[in-house]
Order: structure tokens, then sequence, then C-alpha cells
């Protein structure tokens, strides 16, 4: 089965969704759809609910954390039912308001404290911001986190394998030799990938990407670690597999889905 560890379902409009659920069916992607807000997580979960390949997961995004930091005990039950908390984290490079910084760690620490009390897997944006990330994760030791996207330092994978860091790899793969010397820096029992869909392929190619991309994803991953697509196909099933072994409600989603 492919595996889409961090996308978002929600972003598809109702012109676009037919399509992109069209194309989790035909390959069989077991999607995690991440989600920004409130609003973002209520439509996934609609869109999730006769779909036993999609994963409605809560999050509040460091761009939308401002809008939620003053009552965050008012999300507690929406972090209950979500079986992995996302997309959450930091981004000092996009986000250009500092004044804004302090609300995205006030969110991002209730969202980590959440996660290591009710032992869930969070996933994690944090773009220009992969340091911050690292300590917040080095002082709360959440289980198991997901890092989408990561495009940070190499000097610092050594340190996020340690507190059990998996990586997402997805589109820029397809451009950027940075993040192919990320994914060679990267163990191979620490691999997933992603397509961040729709809005993650508009950078590179000037339209939306649709779920069907996670296979020229998992291509370019197979040729950069001299893999067979059989090769690489067990290996992440794998990860994914022992990633999830501690949560039932995510075993049992994957389970759910298995053809």
């Amino acid at each position: 089965m492919l595996i889409d560890a961090h996308t978002h379902i929600d972003m598809f409009d109702d012109a676009t969704l037919p399509t992109a659920l069209a194309e989790i069916e035909q390959h069989q992607i077991f999607t995690l759809s991440v989600t920004i807000d409130v609003a973002a997580y209520e439509r996934a979960k609609q869109i999730a609910a006769s779909n036993p390949l999609i994963v409605p997961l809560f999050g509040i995004h460091p761009w939308e954390a401002h809008r939620f930091a003053r009552d965050l005990d008012s999300l507690a039950l929406l972090l209950a039912e979500s079986p992995m908390l996302g997309e959450i984290g930091l981004d000092f490079l996009l986000m250009k308001d500092k004044s804004l910084y302090p609300k995205q760690f006030e969110v991002f620490d209730y969202f980590l404290d959440t996660a290591v009390s009710q032992q869930k897997i969070v996933n994690i944006h944090g773009l220009g911001a992969e340091t911050a990330v690292l300590e917040r994760l080095e002082q709360f030791q959440p289980p198991t986190p997901i890092v989408h996207w990561y495009s940070g330092p190499l000097s610092l994978i050594d340190r996020y394998l340690a507190v059990g860091t998996y990586f997402t790899f997805g589109v820029e793969l397809l451009y950027s030799e940075k993040i192919e010397q990320i994914l060679a820096a990267i163990p191979p029992d620490r691999l997933l990938t992603e397509t961040d869909n729709p809005g993650a392929n508009q950078h590179f190619a000037q339209q939306p990407g649709t779920p069907a991309l996670i296979k020229q994803v998992t291509t370019k991953m197979a040729r950069c670690r001299q893999l067979s697509a059989a090769e690489l196909d067990a290996l992440l099933n794998q990860n994914f597999t022992r990633l999830i072994a501690s949560s039932s409600a995510l075993t049992q989603h994957w389970q759910a889905a298995q053809p």
C-alpha cells in the first residue's frame, strides 16, 4: 500500500475533490490528512467518514496559532478524538511577524504536552525553526514525532533521530539536490513519504498536486536509495506499521484499509 503521511484532503475544493478521492482509491493510498485549524479538521472528518483510506488529524498550524492561543482549552475534545496530532509546529521563515512567535510556541507547547499525556504521535512543521522545534522535542519527548518536509541543517539530523523522529519526503525531492542529500542522511527505518497536497506541488510545477504524485515521490526515493520499487514499498510499509504500533486507533485504521 502507498502511504501519504502528510496531506490536506480538506484543501481540495468541491470541483477537484472527486478526482483526488478517485486517485486515492485507484492507487490504494493510505492518507494521513493533517489540518491547520478547526474548520479544516471538520471538513476532513466529513470527507473521511466514508473512506477507510483517509485518516483525519487535528492540528493548529503555526500560521494559525495566533487565532487560537487565547482559548486552547476549547480544543481539548478535538485533541482527544484525533488519533495523531498535526499539523503543528513553528515557522520562522514564512511567518515574518516576529510578534506572533510567542503564540506559535504557546500552541506548539500545548499540543506537545497533550501528545505526551495522551501518548500520541505528532506531525510537525518546522520551516526555518528547525533548532527551536528540536529543542521542544527534546524537552517534551512526545512519542515518535514525524517531521514533514525537513529542509534544515544536516548537522541537526542525529539529534532528531535520537528523539525517535521519522522524516517524510515529498515533491521537493523531485527537484532539489539538497533534499536528496537529506534523504541520504536518514536511516532507512525512519523514512516515510508525503505529498503535502494540494499546495506543495504549486511551488514547483505551478499546478496543484493530486494524490497520484506519491507514485513519483516513491519512484524518486527508490532511485536515490538504490532500491527496487518492491523493496521500497516493503520498507515504507514496515516503517509505518512500526510507527503506529503503539496507537490502537491508528492501527485499526491501517488494518481496515488493507485490501
